[in-house]
């Protein structure tokens, strides 16, 4: 047997089929205005005097009720009094008194504070400060509006007030220019907070309706009470944010078409609206308003931070790559050396260092040495395709600190064991005498190997692969895995999301719990719109479209629309997908005729094939090229619906699908021409 004959190849078969279009969201809004918004009321009749107040004149309205000037008789000052309507629905004036008393007892310098709490007329009023600045609404018409240093510092301190609002267990529910007051020395106060609730309190009926469009959160505007956070908060500060940025809010229209905005549509970043917003402000405002909770800072008092980061030039700047610096790979994962494109391609909100989702949740947890976010063993899970590998090599390992000392391990090549303590000794030869990885990485635990502050991080990817061969039983690799304790040794496992039961049981044995928020995360699917923008990012990489910067032609257009509608299935696609199908066209014009020719995406994968190992090209490898070829990819192809990635085969194994001698030259050339040029199959190494 020949030295190739040992060899075993992927081939990574990628089903191009007719995509299921994208469904639209379309769950329940509320309909009627009045619901989420009485601030536009015309004013009636009110009296003269409420208890010991003297109502001087009205200042407004809000949600909820007139806000008036007034004069404490008793103690001889000036006050804001607001006072709420009557609400119909039980136990809400009860509920609303309860949660002004307890908010009387909030005590920061950007919280109005509240001084008595009564009720006049079977209605509640609310006494506090009065704020003679007036509001930050006003403050936004003047014609020396707040620029972007001044508007960051104004939101800065906002997220600050309610991160402690929000420590003391309060949401409010409705911040928006009209809630938000300047002091007599300009700084914003946060007014109306006797409209909030207990954060974990859960929904009531008529907390559902509180929101002032367009600044409500869109798990607000679906009457998930449940589920009303302080990054709800967060959320419509973002709008805010937007709003001073450019002078605009982000959403805009009729009213039932204004709440689905909100709870479906894009946000245009605001530097296309004003290019002169920096980069750094831009992020922090589409983090804020990202579309669901667990994409927004975690608190707003990281918020806060970060405004303030990057506002003084202590965060650092990632500059945004041209499209041209795109280098598609085919069906080969991204590496190292493509980190300085590759999270372009990543879905996703940047944060402050430009950092997407995907590498921002791991990157703090994994450069935590014995802190809260710090773990032993995590999970990064996803289907087969997903982009894992990319993720990890290209996105995540090059952002990590440089105390973090990375191995990342394939296990889909086998002895995934011999694998790490090589990489172990070539990163720290003083432990090259020990072979034994369970008292290797109990070295490191115990000191030894990287510097002190340091860890030594296992990245073992195809985690299903050693699953697959050994089980989750008792096993060196497992017993060497209890050495991790997250500040010293820490391990990431990639798997199939197929294998979850099988991981699970292993983490269990390991006797580390999964917690999808701390120490597990999801590599999910491109949704379509992504998916478009990095189809485009292909095009204009293989110059079939024009350069960054140049508008698309309709007809390029419409080949991205169709291409993506094809490639969609139950909503998403899948990266692999995308990187296969422009690998396929990069020689044919993008339009939408040049799509309907070659038969759409499904025609498109025949006809690539035929041009690559047709008769054209066939007097290289001899005439019997096609029919081998065909044999050859049908030996590697799936078995089942689960499976993208098909079976492993040796060389001997291929040469007998193709009907070629291993040895024989044309059977050589066909391999290289499918490994290499087309990049249909992957080599895991020699058995």
């Amino acid at each position: 047997m020949t030295r190739e004959a040992g060899r075993r190849f992927r081939y990574v078969g990628v089903r191009i089929s007719l995509g299921i279009a994208c469904g639209r969201f379309a769950g329940s809004l509320p309909r009627r205005l009045s619901e989420l918004e009485t601030a536009g009321d015309e004013p009636g009749e009110f009296p003269e005097r409420i208890g010991r107040y003297l109502i001087e004149y009205r200042v407004g309205g809000g949600a909820f009720g007139d806000v008036f000037r007034a004069y404490d008789t008793r103690l001889d000052r000036v006050v804001a009094l607001k006072w709420l309507r009557e609400i119909s629905l039980p136990g809400a004036q009860q509920s609303m008194e309860l949660e002004a008393q307890t908010l009387a007892s909030l005590d920061h310098p950007g919280i109005v504070p509240i001084y008595d709490v009564g009720e006049f007329e079977g209605r509640i009023f609310i006494v506090s400060k009065f704020l003679s600045g007036g509001t930050l609404r006003e403050r936004m018409t003047l014609p020396d509006r707040p620029g972007a240093d001044e508007a960051t510092r104004l939101v800065a301190k906002v997220a600050a007030a309610l991160d402690y609002a929000h420590d003391q267990g309060r949401v409010h529910r409705d911040i928006n220019p009209g809630n938000l007051m300047l002091d007599g020395d300009g700084q914003p106060v946060i007014v109306d907070f006797g409209l909030t609730r207990s954060i974990g309190s859960g929904g009531t009926d008529w907390g559902r309706r509180l929101g002032t469009p367009p600044y409500v959160s869109p798990e607000q505007i679906r009457g998930e009470g449940h589920q009303v956070s302080g990054q709800s908060d967060q959320f419509s500060l973002g709008v805010v944010f937007y709003e001073l940025l450019t002078g605009s809010p982000p959403f805009e229209g009729a009213t039932v078409e204004l709440l689905g905005d909100v709870a479906e549509l894009p946000v245009v970043p605001p530097r296309q609206l004003d290019p002169t917003i920096p980069e750094g402000l831009e992020r922090l405002c589409l983090k804020a308003l990202a579309r669901l909770p667990g994409d927004r800072f975690a608190t707003a008092g990281m918020m806060a931070e970060a405004l303030i980061t990057c506002l003084e030039g202590r965060s650092p700047t990632r500059e945004v790559s041209s499209d041209q610096r795109v280098v598609p790979r085919g069906l080969r994962a991204f590496d190292r050396g493509d980190a300085e494109f590759f999270l372009e391609l990543l879905p996703g909100v940047r944060d402050a260092a430009g950092l997407p989702p995907a590498v921002a949740f791991w990157k703090p947890r994994i450069e935590d040495t014995g802190g809260e976010r710090c773990f032993r063993v995590g999970l990064l899970y996803g289907a087969s395709g997903c982009g894992k590998s990319s993720l990890v090599a290209a996105g995540l390992l090059p952002n990590l600190s440089p105390g973090v000392n990375a191995s990342l391990i394939d296990a889909g090549v086998g002895d995934a064991v011999g694998q790490i303590a090589r990489s172990i000794h070539r990163q720290f030869p003083r432990l090259d005498g020990e072979p034994d990885l369970v008292k290797l990485l109990g070295r490191i635990r115990e000191g030894e190997g990287p510097p002190l502050g340091s860890k030594l991080l296992l990245v073992i990817d195809q985690f299903e692969q050693h699953l697959h061969a050994h089980g989750d039983g008792d096993h060196e690799l497992l017993r060497a895995l209890r050495q991790c304790d997250g500040g010293r040794v820490q391990a990431l496992l990639m798997v199939r999301s197929e294998y979850w039961i099988g991981v699970s049981r292993f983490l269990e044995k390991l006797e580390v719990d999964l917690d999808t928020g701390g120490n597990a995360a999801l590599v999910d699917l491109f949704e379509p719109s992504h998916g478009r923008r990095v189809l485009e990012k292909f095009g204009r990489a293989y110059r079939v479209l024009p350069p960054l910067g140049e508008p698309l032609e309709r007809s390029q257009e419409r080949f991205l629309d169709r291409a993506i509608e094809q490639l969609t299935e139950d909503g998403k696609i899948y990266p692999i997908r995308l990187a296969i199908f422009a690998e396929m066209v990069k020689e044919h014009e993008w339009n939408a005729a040049a799509l309907k020719d070659l038969g759409g995406v499904e025609g498109i994968g025949v006809r690539f094939l035929e041009e690559s190992l047709g008769d054209r090209r066939a007097e290289r490898v001899g005439g019997r090229v096609e029919k081998a070829a065909q044999g050859v990819l049908q030996s590697l192809l799936p078995s089942g619906d689960l499976e993208i990635r098909g079976v492993s085969r040796t060389w001997g194994e291929l040469a007998e699908a193709a009907g070629l001698d291993a040895s024989d030259r044309s059977f050589q050339a066909l391999m290289d021409r499918l490994e290499n040029e087309l990049r249909l199959l992957r080599r895991l190494g020699d058995d």
